[in-house]
């Protein structure tokens, strides 16, 4: 299973998810220098591309980890990129099955949703070998109606909002004795069906001195709960929140000193 997802140490932001996954599978690491990475990818082209074209895919990729600089022609550059990505995929897909995931897709670069289209479509090539998971929001579908409907075996399973019913019963299974009925309908008025909202509005309902219609303490918004939460913190801990939001997806100790002086057990704190 390989995901990819935006890196923000990848030198093509364009093609950063295809970038976290050759690194990935290559074993290279952030803080490995450009010899050591080189040498990484030159063997997993090595062994996973058919006889003679796994030189070729190593230089077509060098570009899309930051290994060297891409060609100046754009046009040439995506090609590489292409080529070189889908020819890595078929080589690992002979050797097991393999699961693609694409998160938040509708952040995606219009070359990189193309390049998901073409993995998606050349699943003739190797049936059963490759499954392509894209999650994303509606807008990518607003914008591009068609995306995606040239793949082999496609299938769109939309999440709607959860119905009146199945939001009052997530509610009351949230809160279990703690919820009443009123406080559930109110939960269930706010949270337009959105399953993480109606969890978040009872936690905090519940955390709260009752106000007298169970409803003027909640939220409008999950924008607005995850702001009330933060702004609920002690002012430290605030301010720690406050700094490690640089980082997108996640971070080490050794970057967490980069942004404040912070140790593992105020982060477990601040987590929980």
């Amino acid at each position: 299973v390989l995901v990819g997802r935006s890196h923000l140490g990848a030198d093509s932001a364009t093609f950063a998810p295809a970038a976290a996954i050759v690194r990935e599978v290559a074993g290279i690491d952030d803080d490995d220098d450009a010899e050591v990475a080189t040498e990484r990818l030159r063997e997993l082209t090595s062994r996973v591309c058919a006889s003679g074209d796994g030189e070729r895919t190593f230089e077509r990729l060098q570009a899309l980890v930051g290994l060297s600089q891409p060609r100046r022609d754009e046009s040439a550059f995506v090609h590489d990129v292409r080529s070189g990505f889908l020819a890595l995929l078929e080589g690992l897909a002979e050797e097991r099955p393999i699961t693609l995931l694409f998160e938040d897709a509708q952040t995606l670069r219009p070359q990189m949703l193309d390049l998901i289209e073409r993995i998606a479509a050349r699943g003739r090539r190797s049936p059963g070998r490759v499954l392509v998971l894209v999650a994303a929001r509606t807008e990518l579908l607003d914008e591009r109606p068609g995306w995606g409907t040239g793949a082999v075996n496609q299938v769109i399973v939309r999440l709607e909002a959860l119905p009146e019913n199945e939001a009052a019963d997530h509610a009351r299974q949230a809160g279990g004795d703690g919820l009443d009925e009123q406080q559930a309908k109110a939960i269930v008025r706010r949270a337009g069906g959105n399953p993480f909202f109606i969890v978040e509005s009872t936690g905090m309902l519940l955390g709260m001195e009752p106000s007298p219609n169970g409803e003027s303490s909640i939220p409008p918004t999950v924008q607005a709960m995850v702001a009330a939460r933060l702004d609920g913190l002690p002012p430290e801990q605030r301010d720690l929140a406050r700094r490690l939001a640089v980082f997108q997806y996640d971070f080490d100790l050794e970057e967490v000193a980069l942004v404040a002086d912070a140790t593992e057990a105020d982060l477990e704190e601040l987590i929980d």
